[in-house]
């Protein structure tokens, strides 16, 4: 199995020459891996404030320009709230999944919205999948919050976990002349961090032979 992340940077579907070279990366350099995570995956229309937080068409534009002979992909995303989830204003920045479904199984679930509670019950299955991972929290107060998807391989399940922790822009440089350095962004991050374990340790102790994987 081979699970990769790369942060797209505020990637949106009007953006054509960089979703080519884009899907050119995950082609040659990354190798058409089974399971993507993409952090920074934008709505339709980027910094244009209308038409909502639809990302459906930028996801589509990545898997239409793959270069992955005999895979078929296919895309996993919750629409966020628009303007509630940090990043470039009007850009609706979230962390979406793309799943080779010749090499790994997923079965939908649900049909989650963006601030839908995701829960693991007794057996370790998830409510909806995919879903997001604590998105009333105030950990995550106007950043992104995680999407988990639940997939087969093998005959193992496997977790998957896309993060993308609060921006460290702002944040003092360890090498700068004004020390200590100021990190205002370490409280949040650290409480992102906390949690996102939390909900990894909630899928294994209702099903210690889960394989969970925290990426982004």
């Amino acid at each position: 199995l081979t699970v990769a992340g790369f942060n797209v940077e505020n990637l949106a579907a009007n953006r054509g020459l960089r979703i080519t070279r884009i899907a050119e990366s995950i082609s040659v350099n990354l190798k058409c891996p089974d399971i993507l995570v993409l952090p920074e995956i934008q709505d339709y229309n980027g910094t244009d404030f209308s038409g909502g937080s639809a990302a459906q068409l930028t996801l589509d534009g990545i898997i239409a320009e793959l270069r992955c002979p005999g895979s078929d992909y296919k895309s996993l995303n919750v629409d966020p709230i628009p303007g509630q989830d940090g990043g470039e204003p009007g850009g609706n920045i979230r962390v979406a999944m793309l799943y080779n479904e010749k090499r790994v199984q997923f079965e939908p679930k649900g049909n989650a919205l963006a601030l839908d509670e995701t829960i693991v019950d007794r057996n370790g299955e998830l409510n909806q999948n995919p879903g997001r991972v604590y998105p009333n929290d105030l950990a995550f107060d106007r950043s992104r919050k995680p999407i988990v998807a639940q997939f087969t391989f093998n005959g193992q399940k496997i977790y998957v976990i896309g993060a993308h922790l609060n921006s460290k822009l702002g944040d003092g440089n360890s090498w700068a002349a004004q020390q200590p350095t100021e990190n205002r962004s370490r409280p949040q991050r650290n409480f992102i961090a906390t949690r996102i374990n939390q909900f990894a340790n909630s899928i294994l102790e209702r099903n210690p032979q889960a394989k969970v994987i925290i990426a982004g």
